[in-house]
């Protein structure tokens, strides 16, 4: 009079992520890591900056005016490479998934 229920085996049911471009199912997921690209960048316009603004003061006669100037340059100056490296490491965790057949990387979450 003992029946035992069988239950059938729990079905695998979790979404299978797959390529965007060729549909394979070979994915990677890796932190980011550190951006070389927004480094390099900040550091371009940041030391553009200071130039502009020295060449600017060449016009100005007076020492007031030239001095400020100065000023802001060497402040800018000394803070570009801690301004680029605070750029660069922003967004390091992000989960970036890639896929192993044709090399497409996306970032995980986004559609």
């Amino acid at each position: 009079m003992n029946k035992v229920m069988r239950q059938a085996p729990p079905s695998n049911t979790a979404k299978q992520i797959v390529c965007k471009k060729c549909k394979s199912t070979q994915i990677t997921g890796q932190r980011r890591g550190f951006s070389f690209g927004k480094f390099f960048l900040c550091l371009s316009l940041l030391l553009i900056l200071p130039i502009i603004v020295s060449v600017g003061t060449f016009s100005i006669d007076s020492d007031a005016v030239y001095n400020l100037f100065a000023v802001i340059g060497l402040i800018l100056f000394f803070m570009i490479v801690p301004l680029a490296i605070i750029l660069g490491l922003s967004g390091r965790k992000r989960i970036v998934n890639g896929c192993m057949n044709c090399g497409y990387k996306w970032f995980a979450g986004k559609k």
